[in-house]
């Protein structure tokens, strides 16, 4: 993306403008055969075709790449336009949507039965977010997407339980790999795929302990 400098465009703006101006001339002084005239025209449009290049090279080393392909969550980008940031300062909120999380509530009995990614090998689940094998399953279901399911993992459960409610909830967070997701590709074109702020129901996959 570019965020627009206000004074850049204003001088292609005007380049564009002149160079309109730069066909009439031309062609009246070619109608009036005042030659040198034509010289002088074809002088100056090469020089403003020299500063136009200028300015679009300069426009070309303002380009920011993200570091990440995904969903650009930042609202009203267009106040962005004009802004000057310094090195480490946030432009946008880029959400990459290969892997999404959504969170869950459990019951205090299901807590204790389900196993999360950080109880598997020793580290936590922000270390990379990789999926360790032995952690709970679990199948997810979303409102906008009916008929479909998606595979989910238990990455974390709170340690501390929400005493707000009527009843003890652990909150989980669960991690769904996207299938829909593609690098490079359009893929938000169709609107039937996983995304953000969708809503849905998730069942785990407990195993029971067996009772002697």
């Amino acid at each position: 993306f570019v965020l627009v400098n206000p004074e850049m465009s204003r001088k292609l703006a005007d380049m564009s403008a002149e160079s309109n101006k730069y066909q009439m001339r031309r062609d009246q002084a070619l109608a009036t055969g005042e030659f040198a005239q034509l010289n002088d025209i074809r002088i100056q449009e090469t020089q403003t075709g020299r500063d136009r290049a200028r300015i679009l090279q300069d426009l070309e080393k303002m380009k920011t790449l993200s570091p990440a392909t995904g969903l650009v969550m930042t609202s009203n980008v267009q106040e962005l336009k004009g802004k000057y940031y310094k090195t480490g300062d946030k432009v946008l909120d880029i959400v990459c949507l290969a892997n999404l999380y959504s969170i869950i509530e459990l019951e205090e009995r299901e807590a204790g039965e389900v196993r999360d990614q950080r109880s598997q090998g020793g580290g936590s689940a922000a270390g990379g977010d990789r999926l360790r094998p032995g952690a709970t399953k679990a199948r997810v279901k979303v409102k906008a997407l009916p008929g479909r399911m998606f595979e989910a993992t238990i990455a974390s459960v709170d340690s501390m339980a929400d005493t707000s409610g009527a009843t003890r909830k652990f909150k989980a967070k669960i991690s769904i790999p996207n299938p829909d997701f593609r690098y490079g590709e359009n893929w938000l074109a169709s609107g039937v795929v996983l995304r953000p702020g969708m809503t849905g129901v998730a069942k785990l996959d407990i195993l029971k302990a067996s009772t002697p």
